[in-house]
């Protein structure tokens, strides 16, 4: 009888954060970030890796057409 061994090899999963800080234009000594769920992340990270320019998740609009600075907009500021 064969047996053969399946080795799965996970990805490293990729975190993505958004600054958190309240008054995040300003400059500070110490700024906060707040990481996207796991799903959430799952998502920018293939729209990253597709170079797909504007996404949305939830209430918010996710701009990665400047993919040096993606940049979190709220629905509710437009």
């Amino acid at each position: 009888m064969a047996s053969s061994t399946l080795k799965i090899t996970e990805q490293p999963r990729v975190e993505w954060y958004w600054k958190s800080d309240p008054t995040p234009w300003l400059r500070r000594e110490k700024e906060e970030w707040t990481k996207y769920s796991d799903i959430e992340s799952e998502i920018i990270e293939e729209a990253f890796n597709e170079t797909t320019q504007l996404i949305e998740l939830d209430n918010y609009l996710i701009d990665l057409s400047d993919p040096g600075r993606p940049m979190q907009i709220s629905k509710f500021d437009q």
